[in-house]
């Protein structure tokens, strides 16, 4: 199985979504809002379907797609849409050493690449001011804390690369592709004292929260792109490079061919426009929305028409 494939989303309908994966990328989601949608994911709590199985039964089935920069047979990161219609939870994730600690296969790096956003939307991402476990207990307390994050407003092509321990908070009014490892292992520290549909608080994990925080102040902005080829075809960008994923983003006026390699699948999701994907003798279009997953080999693909997409290998 060698063709590029797209693929089916999984759809998450957390409290905090809204209806921006469904209107403007082409979602077709039963949720009336959709918060998360899993793009490319072979993760438990939600997976991608190729074809008519999961992706993890695929890749079971044709472990050689992964590409030998895989190690073993399990698809190491999850790629996400995020509709942020209300403030998610201050949270934290753990590094795999942590994760493990506690049964699971891995820990959380991230990366945020902002798509969209409305007015004076903003983040928190780490503390703006030196704080310990007391007081930062007591801010949870009182419901102080998110005057002692590091608030940072965000625009269109922000990026910002989230490592294990950093406090956060995506915030309201931005839609953003999310690339991580695969894992669903999150620590909420505060939830603004919110219900959800049936009336009940989401659970709160404090202790784990704190056993694998930064408390250092964190300062840093978006990541600055630096163009790695630019001509009058198309413009590419280096967005992360880490030991768990490599993220660029392309924007083609005309077209671009990407080369395969046997080291890594690529996974490509369409952000703006409409393109046509070359795979040998077959065209195939896809919209703004679309993820393809391009298995692993020696071979190329070309991409043709306007468009912006986000490429990700390992």
């Amino acid at each position: 199985m060698k063709k590029p494939e797209k693929l089916k989303p999984f759809f998450k309908d957390y409290l905090w979504g809204g209806r921006k994966l469904i209107t403007e990328y082409n979602k077709d989601a039963s949720y009336k809002m959709v918060a998360e949608s899993w793009e490319l994911s072979a993760h438990s709590e939600g997976e991608s379907i190729i074809g008519d199985v999961k992706l993890s039964e695929f890749i079971l089935k044709y472990p050689e797609v992964l590409g030998t920069n895989c190690q073993g047979q399990d698809l190491p990161i999850l790629i996400k849409l995020i509709d942020a219609n209300q403030n998610l939870s201050v949270q934290v994730h753990p590094g795999d050493s942590y994760a493990k600690s506690k049964g699971y296969k891995n820990g959380k790096t991230e990366m945020w690449l902002v798509l969209e956003n409305e007015k004076d939307a903003y983040i928190y991402l780490g503390f703006n001011q030196i704080i310990d476990e007391k007081g930062l207990l007591q801010s949870i307390d009182d419901g102080s804390i998110v005057q002692v994050l590091n608030k940072i407003r965000v625009k269109k092509g922000d990026v910002f690369f989230v490592e294990p321990g950093t406090v956060h908070a995506i915030c309201r009014g931005v839609v953003i592709i999310e690339v991580q490892q695969s894992s669903n292992l999150t620590y909420r520290l505060y939830d603004y004292d919110r219900v959800d549909q049936y009336g009940f608080r989401r659970e709160l994990h404090i202790k784990d929260a704190i056993e694998v925080l930064n408390f250092n102040v964190h300062t840093k902005e978006s990541i600055k792109q630096l163009p790695i080829n630019k001509n009058a075809r198309y413009e590419s960008n280096l967005l992360v490079d880490c030991d768990y994923f490599k993220v660029y983003k392309y924007s083609v006026n005309s077209s671009v061919i990407i080369n395969i390699t046997e080291k890594s699948f690529l996974s490509i999701l369409i952000i703006e426009g409409t393109t046509n994907l070359t795979y040998q003798e077959l065209v195939t279009e896809y919209k703004k929305g679309d993820t393809i997953f391009v298995p692993a080999q020696n071979s190329e693909i070309q991409i043709s028409g306007y468009c912006e997409f986000v490429l990700v290998c390992l």
